[in-house]
């Protein structure tokens, strides 16, 4: 709409005189619906749908708080496995530096110092792999609890 027709709408509809014969030129029997029946697809359709959509609300709810708690728990887990990975390899090299302190202050016999060159970080790493392996069993059980407790 521009300005102009704008300016003539303002007018005609602002003045009852001029508003009066804009609507006797307006066909209302064309505007108007029949309010008086509905049909009956509408009826039946609002019937389905008031009856099925609290089954529908309440499913869509539940597997909702299902997913919030699988979500809840996977991040619990990442946390906890983040954790885990950060004091495992902070002592591991607590337990390095102390060793190299050791070492230096001849604390070491040469029998220990040759193995712990050797083998320190096999050693080191293969503890780190057990302490894994026995932190996500744990994890694990944990979870199939979960897991039997939601389903009884």
């Amino acid at each position: 709409m521009d300005r102009e027709e704008g300016t003539r709408a303002y007018l005609t509809l602002s003045s009852p005189e001029s508003r009066e014969e804009y609507d006797k030129t307006l066909n209302y029997e064309f505007l108007l619906l029949d309010t008086t029946k509905i049909p009956e697809e509408f009826e039946s359709f609002y019937n389905v749908q008031k009856l099925s959509e609290g089954e529908e609300t309440r499913e869509f709810y539940s597997r909702f708080l299902e997913f919030k708690k699988d979500l809840e728990n996977t991040l619990k887990n990442l946390r906890i496995t983040v954790l885990f990975f950060l004091s495992a390899f902070s002592l591991l090299t607590i337990f390095a530096l102390l060793m190299a302190l050791a070492q230096k202050n001849g604390f070491l016999s040469s029998g220990v110092e040759l193995f712990y060159r050797k083998w320190g970080m096999l050693c080191s790493t293969g503890i780190l792999f057990s302490g894994y392996t026995i932190f996500r069993k744990i994890l694990n059980s944990k979870k199939n609890k979960i897991g039997q407790n939601r389903n009884h």
